[in-house]
Parts: C-alpha cells; structure tokens; sequence
C-alpha cells in the first residue's frame, strides 16, 4: 500500500476530525481510509488514533506521529515540486485562519479573485478568535497552514502585512447622553466594552502627550469573549471600546462612531500572517500570503510601511 498516501490520509483524518470527511476530500471511501490507518498501526505496531461513539481522538503515540507524518508529506510534496516542476500545476486546500470581523471584512472578499487566479486551490478559511493578545492559540494543533494574527505574535515564523492603529471609540448617542471623556481617567466614570480575550481586559493603557504611560481601570455593562460583539455593542451605544482603524475606520468616517481622546495614544496592532513552526511552507499557502500581502497595500486603514518580516523556510 502506498505508504506517502497513508500518511496523508492520516494527517486529514486528525485535521478534519473524522473518517469520512477525509474519505469525501479524497474521493475515497471511509472503508479504504480506514484501512490505511490500520495498516499504518499494524506496521508501527502501536495505535494512532481512538475511535468512540463520539468521534476519534489521537493517542499520545498518535499526537507524536502526526506531527512527523505532517512534515514528512509536507516534504514530500515539496520533492516533487522541486524535482517534477509541478508548480505549475496549483491545486490543493489550504486552511487559512483569521480573527472573526478581519476575516469577514478584508479576507473573504479577495478571495473572489484569488479563486479566478488559481481557480484549482480551494481554501478552508477558518474564522474565530485568533486576535489581539490571544498568543496561547497553536496553529500547528488544528492543522492550520496560514493563521492571519493581530496583536502578538507569538514564537511562530511569520510574515508581516503591516499594522493598524488603536483608538478609542464610542457612538454619538453614548457621548451625547454622558458626555465627552478629557482624559484616561475619566473613563472611570462611563460605561466601557470590557474584551475578555484581551491581554488586560479591565486595564487601558495609553500614551500621553508627554509619552508617559497612563493606566485606567474600567468597567462597563458588558463583558465578551468575541471581539465582534463587543463592536456591535459600541455601534448601538453600550459603552466606549478600543478598537483598531482597520476594524472602525470607516464607521469613523461616516460618523456612526466618534474617536475620543486622540492626544493619548495606544500601541499599533501589527498583522501577520503566521505559520506552523517547524514545517517547509507550501507553494500554495505563499501564493495566497503573497497575494493578500500586495491587495492589503491598498486597503485604507492597513498601515504597510516599515513592515517587518520573519520569512519562514519555503518551497
């Protein structure tokens, strides 16, 4: 049996969480993958993967062994591309994570034309909460090939796309009805948008005029875990949120949200596009990265210049 197929079955079935979503993206049966992985358990004399009435899960010897067999097709496929000029021929999924709100209004869009380009690749955009200071989340571990991150980076080779400026916001009507802070600590006072996955949720820090550091606890009558929720609420005037220019740029420029304090700075939040570490990227994932990179140096709000990268090892 071929063992390089084996193994890439194996790696889809840990991706995609079952049997027969790996049988469907291979055009085989759920018979036949099963097959490849009990031969590849019988061979390794050791079981990979646990199969329950609720799905499967890896063994600590799986959870080894799929992080090599996921480097080794990797490898592979990037041996044929070197040795058969199979470059050419571009097709194949790439997984592509991205924060809720970048993803739906920057990534979705383009993909319209990335698809017209290379109409054989198809992408598996995974949207959630990857953003800010959310650095615990491991890309390698879902099976990402490219994750798009705001905020910190973490210790994964990345590439810059630019950055994007923190402001402070809030609706016309919240400010109307309880006035306009002066100051950082006047936030004390109103209502703000508490961002549970943020660094530190209930402590603003901001630059003043004088670039000394100031700090302000908050508080506020609403406290999210996803970052689109917290910015509908500022929209409808719950409280006042720090949000970045690439996000809120354009409600600031029709007036639907208002910037407050603008002599006190917050840190610019740089965006990346982050990959596994460890791993030869694939052609296909540094043609989208490529591509989003030269659309993001038009968009409005993206901050390109001085861009900093951390070129990982490609194919």
């Amino acid at each position: 049996m071929d063992r390089i197929q084996s193994l890439r079955l194996f790696v889809r079935v840990v991706e995609r969480g079952s049997f027969s979503a790996a049988a469907r993206e291979f055009s085989s049966s759920q018979t036949t993958v099963s097959q490849h992985i009990g031969d590849l358990e019988t061979e390794l004399e050791t079981q990979l993967l646990k199969r329950t009435t609720r799905g499967i899960s890896l063994t600590e010897a799986g959870g080894v062994f799929y992080q090599r067999a996921r480097l080794i097709v990797q490898q592979y496929d990037s041996a044929l591309d070197e040795m058969g000029g199979l470059r050419n021929r571009l097709s194949g999924v790439i997984r592509l994570e991205s924060p809720i709100m970048f993803g739906r209004k920057y990534i979705a869009p383009l993909l319209t034309v990335f698809h017209q380009l290379y109409p054989d690749i198809t992408v598996e955009h995974l949207l959630n909460e990857t953003n800010l200071a959310d650095t615990g989340h491991d890309p390698v571990g879902d099976g990402v090939d490219v994750s798009v991150r705001l905020g910190e980076l973490g210790a994964y080779p990345a590439r810059q796309f630019g950055t994007s400026q923190l402001v402070t916001v809030a609706s016309q009507s919240l400010l109307e009805k309880r006035g306009v802070p002066q100051h950082p600590a006047d936030l004390g006072n109103f209502p703000c948008l508490i961002y549970l996955r943020g660094a530190t949720p209930f402590e603003w820090k901001f630059i003043g005029p004088d670039r000394k550091p100031v700090f302000v606890q908050v508080s506020g009558p609403y406290r999210v875990n996803v970052y689109e929720a917290a910015y509908e609420a500022a929209l409808a005037g719950l409280g006042i949120l720090i949000a970045p220019l690439t996000l809120c740029g354009e409600d600031v420029r029709l007036a639907r949200l208002q910037r407050i304090l603008p002599e006190f700075e917050l840190p610019d939040v740089s965006i990346h596009a982050v990959f596994p570490s460890s791993t030869v990227v694939p052609h296909q994932s540094n043609l989208l990265v490529e591509f989003l990179a030269n659309e993001f140096k038009r968009m409005r709000w993206i901050d390109t210049k001085s861009i900093r990268s951390e070129q990982p090892s490609t194919t």
